[in-house]
């Protein structure tokens, strides 16, 4: 959705009554024009990189609607299977989103 949209939604959703006091940063939190600086994503790029030559899993952990999703997804776009005659396709990033009540233990041993 985009900015515009999102207040339009709250303004039909509360209509003239007052929006409760709990749910301002939530509203603020969700209309806000959001992006991803590019400084950000190539020093997150550069350190899944760094991942990925030394074979190591790793986990993203940011507040919600920070970018993470996307920052994951370019990088994994940007690495692509590459086929190999007579054998599997080598995938050398695979992406997935663990639930959020995955434990580090979890995560690293349903990856590995």
């Amino acid at each position: 959705m985009k900015e515009e949209e999102l207040q339009k939604w709250v303004k039909e959703l509360w209509g003239d009554d007052p929006i409760p006091a709990e749910m301002v940063p939530h509203l603020n939190r969700l209309t806000a024009r959001k992006y991803v600086e590019w400084e950000l994503v190539e020093t997150v790029h550069q350190w899944l990189a760094l991942q990925l030559i030394c074979g190591e899993p790793c986990r993203i952990v940011a507040p919600a609607r920070t970018g993470k999703t996307r920052l994951c997804e370019l990088f994994a776009l940007k690495h692509k299977p590459e086929k190999q005659p007579g054998r599997r396709d080598h995938v050398p990033v695979l992406y997935f989103q663990a639930p959020e009540d995955c434990s580090p233990g979890e995560f690293f041993y349903t990856v590995a």
